[in-house]
């Protein structure tokens, strides 16, 4: 008798973020006070911290805009690859410390967090761990030092430090977000995950790491059809390029790692820049992305800017609450309900 294939199945916390749909990516950092920053163009500068104020910083207005588009779980850029921390990091030289944001005392990562809660939203940060402009580290680019030197050793340290800060201060978190991949010759990450937070969902997370998403291939607001939700090997889903059929997932694979659609709400710009709400994506083309992402078995995870002010742009705020309207007007109330017990569904 031939024997029966091994069918994966997701983790628990793998099926409640399935059943979320849909979330968004909050991109703020020091660019939105100095525009013409680019990271790797202008290598060995860092704009002055000091020109970090954003002086009308309103959180709950952030997480609302979120609810307001139907957004079930939200994801702070708590460090991208500038290096500039949204925290007060113990021993670093560029974070809210020596910003002009509250006079050195704001903790945006506190207040995005308690706000989440306030309006019942699943928290989750993204922390580059490959990429600091400001420790000029950059494993994309290929921009590190050697891998036995003291300042590879120094970045590693810090890496580890950041993330037992992140990790380890602000509660539970729903969902974990590694840009490009996570740092492998350096921290130990599935262990601090295990220690720090052992429920969390990894967006290109360690390998093995128990609830794993994989990137969907593009950042244009589609998934493949189909798109599998298992797969076969996961080598290739580190995010840094796209790897043609194989975003599609595998029917067959041994590995449940479902795919994350990420796209931005700008016209390719995941951050905010002034005089340009041209590029606001209407909510009519917000829907498409919806049915091409949600319906194609992935969840949709929609970028929003926060402007030098501190919060989301008048404009953007309209089109997801008008794109949350969309939603809840075509599917709050369900025409059927399946339930089921073990590995059967009815």
């Amino acid at each position: 008798m031939q024997n029966q294939r091994e069918i994966p199945l997701p983790t628990v916390r793998q099926q409640k973020w399935a059943d979320c749909e849909v979330g968004v990516l909050i991109h703020f950092d020091i660019q939105a006070f100095e525009p013409k920053y680019k990271f790797r163009k202008h290598w060995g500068y860092s704009p002055d911290p000091k020109k970090f104020n954003p002086n009308q910083l309103d959180t709950d207005q952030w997480v609302k805009a979120a609810k307001d588009a139907g957004a079930t779980y939200a994801i702070l850029t708590a460090k991208h690859c500038s290096g500039f921390c949204l925290w007060p990091s113990k021993d670093y030289e560029y974070c809210t410390t020596q910003s002009s944001y509250k006079d050195g005392k704001g903790d945006i990562v506190r207040d995005f967090i308690a706000s989440c809660r306030k309006f019942g939203l699943k928290p989750g940060l993204y922390y580059s761990t490959g990429c600091n402009a400001f420790m000029q580290f950059d494993m994309s680019a290929n921009r590190m030092p050697n891998l036995e030197s003291d300042k590879y050793i120094r970045y590693s340290e810090l890496v580890e430090q950041q993330l037992r800060e992140l990790w380890g201060n602000y509660g539970d978190l729903f969902e974990i977000w590694f840009d490009g991949g996570h740092f492998a010759r350096g921290p130990d990450i599935p262990t601090l995950l295990t220690e720090l937070q052992p429920n969390a969902i990894c967006f290109q997370g360690p390998p093995k790491w128990h609830s794993n998403l994989r990137w969907v291939g593009n950042e244009q607001g589609h998934a493949p059809y189909p798109c599998w939700s298992s797969i076969s090997d996961i080598t290739h889903y580190d995010g840094t390029k796209p790897i043609g059929n194989k975003h599609m997932g595998d029917p067959n694979g041994k590995i449940w790692m479902p795919a994350e659609t990420d796209t931005p709400n700008r016209i390719f710009q995941w951050m905010w820049y002034k005089n340009q709400d041209r590029l606001v994506i209407p909510a009519e083309k917000l829907l498409e992305y919806y049915y091409k992402s949600v319906g194609r078995n992935t969840n949709l995870l929609l970028g929003m800017v926060i402007d030098n002010r501190g919060l989301v742009p008048e404009r953007d705020a309209q089109e997801f609450k008008k794109f949350g309207d969309y939603l809840r007007e075509r599917f709050e109330t369900p025409v059927g309900v399946g339930s089921g017990e073990g590995k059967e569904s009815l």
